[in-house]
Parts: structure tokens; C-alpha cells; sequence
């Protein structure tokens, strides 16, 4: 039996409709949409949007504390290649046995150091990379850290 002979020979838009009073209906350009038909793209527009940000920050938080020491002395740098994850919360301290500013690059952080006084840092690890560790005034590499995805 089609639906409109079972309503009584009414025409209905929208089989998801039938029961809704027409108090309870919106329409607009033609097209008629429930109070609750909104309600329920409301929500699906909010968990939509909550899943996406999740899914978006849930790589910048949780990290570990890492403790990094690095030792500069003749022109390389022990442990060469430090390393951690994106999210941990990352101390590095440098000691040198001269006068050097070394660069972190990558994060852009400078260390001003004196011979044999450890300068410490401390900085959080919000991206991944392989950053660069140099004597600014000459370029010279020293290593790099590595900060890979968790």
C-alpha cells in the first residue's frame, strides 16, 4: 500500500517525517527538515569535529622526560647522535672545552658556552626531525638529533 493511501491520501515529503508534528518542522526553499533531523546533524558535525582534533593533537602530548648530555671538546661532540620522540619533553645540556656558540637547528635554539660551565636547555620535542648540531661561528657539523614519531 503506498504511503500516502496508508495516511489517508496526505502527500509526504520525507518518510523520516511521518509523525513529526508540523510545529516541530523547519523549512526552507521547499525542503522541510525536523527540529530533530537538525539536532542529529548537530551532533554528528560535534563528534566529528572532536574525533578530528583528537586525531590532530593526539601526537603532541605524553611524551617522556629525556635527559640529553652532550660533551663538545676538539671539534666533535660525544654522543653524536642524540636521539628522542616527538611529544617528550626533551633537557639538553652542553658542556665545551672552548668558548663556542653551538646551534641547535630545527628547534633554532643557541647555547652560549664557556669552557667546562654545562649549559642546559630544556624545550619540547613538537615536531619530528633529524636538527642539525653546529658551531655557529663556523658551520662546523657536530651531530644531530634525531626526533622521530611516536
Amino acid at each position: 500500500m503506498p504511503v500516502a493511501a496508508a495516511l489517508g491520501g496526505r502527500r509526504v515529503r520525507s518518510i523520516w517525517l511521518i509523525g513529526v508534528p508540523e510545529s516541530a518542522r523547519i523549512s526552507e526553499g521547499g525542503k522541510t527538515l525536523s527540529r530533530n533531523g537538525l539536532i542529529a546533524i548537530a551532533v554528528v558535525v560535534v563528534v566529528f569535529a572532536l574525533v578530528g582534533g583528537f586525531l590532530l593533537f593526539r601526537g603532541q602530548g605524553g611524551g617522556q622526560d629525556v635527559t640529553i648530555n652532550l660533551d663538545v671538546r676538539g671539534g666533535t661532540m660525544e654522543p653524536s647522535a642524540p636521539s628522542a620522540h616527538q611529544g617528550d619533553n626533551i633537557t639538553l645540556t652542553l658542556t665545551a672545552d672552548r668558548k663556542e656558540e653551538i646551534h641547535l637547528h630545527g628547534y633554532d635554539i643557541h647555547f652560549d658556552l664557556e669552557p667546562g660551565k654545562p649549559v642546559t636547555k630544556t624545550f619540547k620535542a613538537d615536531r619530528t626531525c633529524g636538527c642539525e648540531i653546529e658551531v655557529e661561528s663556523t658551520s662546523q657539523h657536530l651531530g644531530e638529533l634525531t626526533v622521530s614519531p611516536r
